[in-house]
């Protein structure tokens, strides 16, 4: 969801985007197997009150700047992308949508397809993606390192300057070869990264 939607975003604003994935098929990641829904506004909700579920849900661990702006934004991000332009086929009843209720949230705000949201969400991203003339895709390809100002510089006071990212090296994972990408931004969509970390 992350890596399609800021591809999209990037392509439609006249960007030459080239979206990276080390899977074979490009479906295959986390989001294809979310059997949950994902967080709209529906009717009397509001950010104030999804940024208190956060907040509670995250037990104090949580950068207030970020859950405000996921609070404000996420849900009409949803809205607007995945209901009114891609039209994701999320269930419905009596006319409206299906909201369900899910842990750590105090109102129903979840949208959902049956019990394999993931799969509808991504084949319409991946659609989306896929008739953009902007994007190029590389699969089977594994970025192994960013590229910095300060890579390889032979001025060792660079390494103290703010890092600045200007691509990545990719690993071709079918040849073995790596290559320099160059880019003007550098986006790492990782889901999925949870495990790295001792606590998560």
């Amino acid at each position: 969801v992350a890596g399609c939607a800021a591809a999209l975003a990037a392509a439609r604003g006249g960007a030459s985007v080239t979206l990276v994935t080390r899977a074979e098929n490009a479906q295959e990641s986390n989001t294809w197997y979310a059997q949950g829904g994902i967080v709209a506004r529906p009717p009397g909700d509001s950010p104030d009150r999804l940024a208190a579920d956060i907040e509670r849900a995250g037990d104090g661990l949580c950068s207030p700047e970020a859950v405000a702006l996921i609070a404000r934004e996420g849900p009409e991000l949803v809205e607007r992308l995945l209901v009114d332009e891609l039209r994701v086929p999320f269930d419905r009843e009596n006319g409206g949508f299906h909201w369900t209720l899910e842990g750590a949230h105090s109102a129903a705000r979840v949208l959902h397809v049956k019990d394999e949201t993931g799969a509808p969400i991504e084949r319409a991203l991946l659609e989306a993606c896929k008739s953009e003339k902007n994007i190029r895709w590389c699969l089977e390809t594994t970025a192994v390192d960013l590229l910095t100002l300060s890579h390889d510089a032979e001025d060792p006071a660079e390494r103290y300057r703010p890092p600045a990212v200007v691509g990545a090296q990719l690993l071709e994972r079918k040849t073995g070869a790596v290559t320099p990408h160059r880019a003007h931004e550098t986006i790492l969509a990782t889901g999925g990264l949870g495990q790295v970390y001792l606590h998560t």
